[in-house]
């Protein structure tokens, strides 16, 4: 379990969306807190093996639309928003 957080307190968690890269440095972590949270019985999807590294949708135009992707089907599927949810990337 994670250090100082009882599954109580997980199980009021919403359905939670973990994501990762093969080389993501604090992959192990994410699994740790995937497998936590599923023991808590929080819905939690995990994707944790897609090739690449930490953070590479920041620069990789291809990753970025594939990210967004992922969390805008996650969030229409657990919060009912449907075609509602509008999700781009940000041209900082």
């Amino acid at each position: 379990m994670l250090a100082g957080v009882d599954a109580a307190r997980l199980r009021r968690l919403p359905p939670c969306l973990v994501l990762g890269r093969m080389k993501d440095p604090p992959r192990d972590r994410q699994r740790t807190l995937v497998e936590a949270l599923q023991k808590a019985g929080v819905t939690v999807e995990a994707k944790l093996d897609g090739a690449g590294y930490h953070a590479m949708e920041l620069f990789k135009e291809d990753r970025a639309a594939e990210f967004i992707a992922q969390v805008t089907d996650f969030v229409r599927r657990h919060t009912g928003a449907g075609s509602d949810v509008h999700a781009g990337r940000s041209r900082l």
